[in-house]
């Protein structure tokens, strides 16, 4: 954020270079191996998986976090074929930058110990350089790991994960959803790879060593199998698709350049034709238009909002997205305030079981906005019934003030608080900070 700055669009900037960053280093690689035909299809293919193209529409760092993974392993591939003190603080930086633009990516740490099994380079332990490497990780990741150890695994808490088994399942489902018959030739090549290991160049053990490095990381994370995770992975197996459908021409004695380019070129054609933009799209916004109504009618008294248990992450963003500075607002999620539960919505138990008690709540909380969701929660929550009654109980006091235009199924309504004045922000923000600093105790 602080190089591509805090909005959406500068956001989506830093995605969009990252992603074009992560194709060009792609061509280059491949250019030199295959030619610039079957590298351009192949780069293109690239973007044509699914869940490639739909990381570009999001406000994640999954695209920037591959491009930086994607570099650190070049530059681990640079340093096998020639050892250097720079290549390996390259590769050291890179990867470190890597794991603190996103977590997930911490599984090229275990790229070079995958390259030394399978291409037998035990050697390469021997040479004093490659333990710098290590040594700029830890030194350069260690610190926020000791920060935010606490926090790494919340996302987890609840879920109900797989065996060993169960993730590889689950990954080798996720590689047949995006790259599909993309694997069929990618397996033909990785054997080629794997027969000749000891012969075979550092880029293509590298490249190889990503896959069960990613599924290694997955299952000792504990966290679930999600596709955009493995964005380097579909880079390996279209790499080995190309090498894999050469080698085939190969043995059938298809000897004219013209024709293997050809016949690369339709191959990861069919498969661009067959997956171009088909991912799944965003929901339609129906929410910009109470935020805008909200706004307006706000005139700079920006009063607190107690959003829809069905959609807190999206009803805060699209209010965060249209303020010029933060924190401009008080955003009350009700899942953090009148009960308790895991990050993935297991383990509830409400904190609130009256209407009485909500009504005692809300007047330590003094919100200014109430938006009631029609859309189902992952949960039948407790305060929302009750939050329902208490607006029905008393509409002298909750004022309807927006109603959504039903232009999609998620219809909504947002309440106004009569009782509210500018000084319920401090008695608010006393609430919230008496409730957090209770629970963390």
């Amino acid at each position: 954020m602080l190089v591509a700055g805090l909005s959406r669009a500068s956001a989506l900037w830093l995605i969009a270079i990252s992603l074009s960053a992560l194709g060009a280093g792609f061509f280059l690689i491949l250019r030199r191996r295959f030619g610039i035909a079957p590298a351009i299809a192949a780069a293109v293919a690239l973007c044509a998986v699914p869940v490639v193209a739909w990381s570009v529409c999001l406000v994640m760092v999954d695209i920037s976090s591959s491009m930086v993974a994607f570099f650190a392993v070049l530059a681990f591939v640079h340093f096998a074929n020639c050892p250097s003190w720079r290549r390996s603080a390259l590769f050291g930086v890179l990867a470190a930058a890597a794991i603190l633009t996103k977590n997930s990516s911490y599984y090229i740490l275990l790229v070079p110990g995958l390259y030394i099994v399978a291409g037998s380079k035990w050697s390469l332990l021997k040479v004093r350089s490659f333990w710098l490497a290590p040594i700029l990780v830890v030194g350069l990741y260690g610190p926020w790991l000791l920060i935010s150890r606490s926090a790494l695994l919340v996302g987890t808490v609840g879920l109900d994960l797989p065996s060993f088994w169960g993730f590889t399942g689950k990954f080798l489902a996720a590689l047949w959803r995006e790259t599909s018959f993309l694997l069929i030739p990618a397996t033909v090549g990785a054997f080629f790879v794997l027969r000749r290991r000891k012969e075979a160049s550092a880029l293509e053990l590298c490249l190889l060593a990503t896959v069960p490095a990613s599924l290694v990381a997955v299952v000792a994370a504990r966290v679930p199998v999600q596709e955009r995770l493995f964005i380097v992975v579909y880079m390996a197996v279209i790499f080995f698709a190309l090498l894999g459908l050469t080698e085939v021409l190969s043995l059938m004695r298809v000897r004219s350049r013209i024709a293997v380019n050809a016949v690369l070129v339709l191959f990861f054609g069919v498969y661009i034709k067959l997956n171009w933009m088909d991912f799944r799209r965003p929901p339609q916004n129906d929410m910009r238009q109470a935020v805008e109504f909200i706004n307006r009618y706000d005139v700079g008294q920006s009063g607190a909002i107690l959003v829809s248990s069905a959609r807190e992450g999206p009803w805060i963003a699209e209010f965060v997205q249209s303020e010029d500075s933060r924190p401009k607002r008080i955003f009350v999620r009700p899942t953090k305030v009148f009960c308790d539960e895991s990050w993935n919505a297991t383990g509830y138990r409400p904190l609130l079981r009256t209407v009485d008690e909500l009504s005692v709540k809300l007047d330590e909380l003094p919100v200014r906005y109430v938006i009631r969701d029609s859309t189902q929660p992952s949960h039948d929550y407790l305060h929302d019934h009750l939050l329902d009654q208490l607006i029905q109980a008393h509409p002298d006091l909750w004022k309807k003030c927006f109603v959504s235009d039903g232009s999609s199924p998620a219809g909504y309504v947002i309440y106004q608080n009569m009782k509210w004045s500018p000084d319920s922000q401090s008695k608010l923000y006393a609430g919230l900070k008496k409730q957090f600093l209770s629970k963390w105790r």
